[in-house]
């Protein structure tokens, strides 16, 4: 099993969010995922449950402090979880900030 429609449906999500208006946001992550979902960050965040707190705790801020952010995905897979049967897609990545200096 490759789990290809599972991959190709986060990574719609990901592309949406880089094209998505900063006003947009809340709805662009409400119209891919569950209302009860759970986002697993680093610090300081950690943890940001639902679509709306997600967008306006940790996007918003970011894209409208950072014009220039780019996602960098570092890890990519998908498999069945053997404790619930659900099928899980998880991505690691690095959010970079690339800079135009002007000498």
């Amino acid at each position: 099993m490759t789990f290809s429609s599972e991959k190709n449906l986060v990574r719609g999500f990901f592309s949406a969010l880089a094209e998505a208006p900063v006003e947009s946001l809340h709805q662009t992550i409400a119209d891919h995922c569950v209302p009860t979902l759970t986002c697993y960050l680093s610090f300081p965040w950690r943890q940001i449950m639902g679509p709306e707190p997600l967008a306006k705790e940790f996007w918003e801020p970011l894209k409208t402090s950072f014009t220039a952010v780019q996602r960098r995905e570092d890890i990519f897979f998908a498999g069945k979880n053997p404790g619930d049967g659900k099928i899980w897609v998880v991505s690691m990545d690095s959010l970079s900030l690339f800079l135009q200096i002007i000498v």
